[in-house]
């Protein structure tokens, strides 16, 4: 009559290993793990530091659960009532803060702003910084919004013990002074009988950027210096206005 000898992930004369409900893995709660045998009248420890379980580490029983509230590795192996113990089922659990959020987001803002953390995990702390750096166990912790008047990237993190701190929640928030006036055109967009040369004026100090194929000035667009030369047909001209420390100005849209 054929007898069992080895099966799969077993040894010669080997008791099956344990199984596990919930598999290695990260999460961002406790885990409830349920540990189960297939094999009757086995006994059952186990061990949550990664060391590998004796006869004098706690018992538990087929069916039984282990909470998991904080970075773990299970290890679960069988005795049985004779022959050898199973090899060690094992696990391992990352537990990670979820990340907070940054109001307001990255963006161009006129004047101060006050900027509020938000934490989704309870029983933790959340710490913050403004100069950019990462945020660590010893920055500072977050307890009630907070002013900011010059440009400056907010990154904040959550942190609990036992417990992988969070991803990094950042925003890049630049202040200005306001945002600039729209630059005029002269002569103003129409139709005229004979080709125009057009000026462009913005806000004192500074500078203007021009486009006529269409697209959006930009930063890096033609600097308007000397008056443009627009000919027959249609030709749209558009303008914007830039200087440090102010947000651009609309567009202005001129078409001949």
């Amino acid at each position: 009559i054929p007898q069992l000898v080895l099966q799969a992930g077993g040894r010669w004369g080997g008791t099956e290993p344990p199984a596990f409900s919930v598999p290695s893995g990260r999460y961002y709660d406790v885990q409830t793990v349920a540990v189960s045998s297939t094999i009757p009248d086995v006994v059952l420890r186990y061990t949550l530091s990664g060391s590998v379980p004796t006869e004098t580490d706690p018992q538990i029983v087929s069916g039984g659960s282990i909470l998991i509230d904080r970075s773990s590795t299970l290890r679960v192996r069988a005795w049985p009532v004779s022959g050898a113990p199973s090899l060690v089922a094992s696990a391992t659990y990352v537990l990670q803060t979820t990340m907070p959020s940054v109001t307001p987001a990255t963006g161009t803002y006129a004047g101060s702003q006050t900027v509020t953390l938000e934490n989704p995990t309870g029983g933790t702390t959340l710490r913050y910084t403004v100069d950019g750096s990462e945020p660590g166990e010893a920055s500072p912790v977050y307890a009630a919004p907070f002013n900011v008047t010059t440009s400056t990237t907010v990154k904040a993190r959550v942190f609990k013990t036992g417990w992988s701190p969070s991803d990094t929640a950042a925003a890049v928030i630049t202040i200005v002074a306001g945002v600039l006036e729209t630059p005029v055109a002269t002569p103003p967009g129409g139709s005229y009988a004979a080709p125009q040369t057009v000026s462009l004026t913005g806000p004192p100090g500074a500078q203007v950027r021009y486009t006529t194929d269409g697209s959006d000035p930009t930063a890096a667009s033609a600097l308007f210096t000397t008056p443009i030369d627009v000919g027959f047909g249609v030709t749209t001209v558009k303008a914007r206005a830039f200087q440090s420390g102010w947000a651009p100005s609309a567009v202005l849209v001129a078409t001949y």
